[in-house]
């Protein structure tokens, strides 16, 4: 028998478009959070988040979006839900269309009413925040985050995805993981791989929400993040293709 069964369905009765739900988390409270996207008359995709209580109704405020400035592609690809009755009930990370064609990390801290935490005096710096890997040379679609973990014991948040970082400037696309102080979304880590001879060519990225695991280290105080993704090998005409790819790095002080 099922004591507290319930169905809950969203439909954007304004728009034709599918709404997509891309990650789900639940709270000590019962309430559930769902992150994805929804599609529009004219804007493309907004950020979507709902919040429904333990009971399945949705809460006031929401759902909640986002749209991006550039009134195009915006989605919430990961969620992070915390608990203890503070201002920021949850964690949302994905990616913004900021410009016609160019997309950027987004990283945002929700308070239960389905605003953005930095009406209540937390993140001051921006909400969302973003990061942009290359500027206008990256291609289309490049700069995308797809996992966020909050780690409790440091008090940060990592995004981790796919970005363009030109060094030399040839739109190499890198795994890049990027940390924030989860009180005030400041930048406060990154770390960014490539492949050692694809620098021409060549995609590394980690590309689902499930690629990224942060775990406390209490024997040596630091955040022990590991990065599941596929790196792109350049070896010749007969080899070039894909590997897997884990990676591992250990933040404390924010020094790789």
């Amino acid at each position: 028998a099922c004591g507290n069964c319930w169905t809950a369905q969203y439909d954007n009765s304004s728009s034709t478009y599918d709404q997509v739900s891309n990650a789900i988390g639940v709270n000590a409270g019962g309430d559930v959070y769902v992150a994805g996207y929804q599609g529009t008359a004219s804007n493309g995709t907004d950020a979507l988040l709902l919040r429904y209580n333990a009971s399945g109704t949705l809460q006031t405020g929401f759902p909640s979006t986002y749209n991006g400035s550039a009134n195009s592609n915006d989605a919430w690809t990961d969620i992070a839900v915390i608990g203890g009755g503070g201002t920021i009930v949850c964690y949302v990370g994905g990616y913004a269309r900021r410009t016609s064609t160019l997309d950027d990390y987004s990283l945002a801290a929700y308070k239960s009413d389905g605003t953005f935490a930095n009406g209540a005096g937390l993140w001051s710096t921006a909400d969302p925040v973003f990061y942009d890997g290359a500027g206008s040379t990256e291609a289309a679609g490049t700069d995308r985050g797809y996992a966020i973990e909050y780690a409790s014991t440091t008090g940060r948040v990592y995004i981790s995805g796919k970005a363009t970082e030109n060094v030399p400037a040839n739109n190499t696309v890198n795994i890049t993981t990027l940390g924030y102080n989860a009180s005030t979304g400041a930048n406060v880590w990154s770390a960014s791989y490539d492949y050692g001879s694809d620098a021409i060519v060549g995609t590394d990225e980690m590309a689902w929400k499930y690629g990224l695991l942060v775990q406390y280290n209490n024997q040596y105080c630091v955040d022990d993040i590991y990065v599941e993704g596929d790196s792109y090998k350049s070896c010749g005409f007969h080899c070039n293709g894909y590997d897997y790819l884990t990676l591992k790095y250990s933040c404390g002080t924010c020094v790789d």
